[in-house]
């Protein structure tokens, strides 16, 4: 499962790089443009239910395929920590802003 390549790179490492370049993009701008909390908040809700899910199906699992469970929740959640850093970063941002001053809304 994880002796996949497509020409000199591993699949896993790109599988990995692309979600890491999915997912802080993704929440970065989902904690600026987004009004709800809810829609802010569905990426992590996700990867917890996924990080969930496969860590409990390793201990149902048996043999290897325990082992691939855990290192699709072990990926599940460092995604989480990602998202994490997000969240953190927009949090800097926003009080940065709100020490300068904040950003000036125009009211129409």
């Amino acid at each position: 499962m994880f002796d996949i390549w497509i020409g000199e790179v591993d699949s896993t490492t790109l599988f990995v790089i692309a979600a890491v370049l999915f997912v802080f993009p993704v929440q970065f701008l989902l904690c600026f443009k987004a009004k709800k909390l809810l829609v802010k908040l569905l990426p992590p809700i996700f990867l917890i239910v996924a990080a969930i899910f496969f860590f409990a199906m390793m201990f149902v699992a048996q043999d290897w395929d325990a082992v691939g469970y855990a290192i699709l929740g072990a990926l599940s959640g460092a995604l989480l920590v990602i998202s994490g850093i997000a969240w953190v970063l927009w949090a800097i941002i926003i009080g940065i802003r709100k020490r300068k001053g904040g950003v000036k809304k125009y009211e129409n």
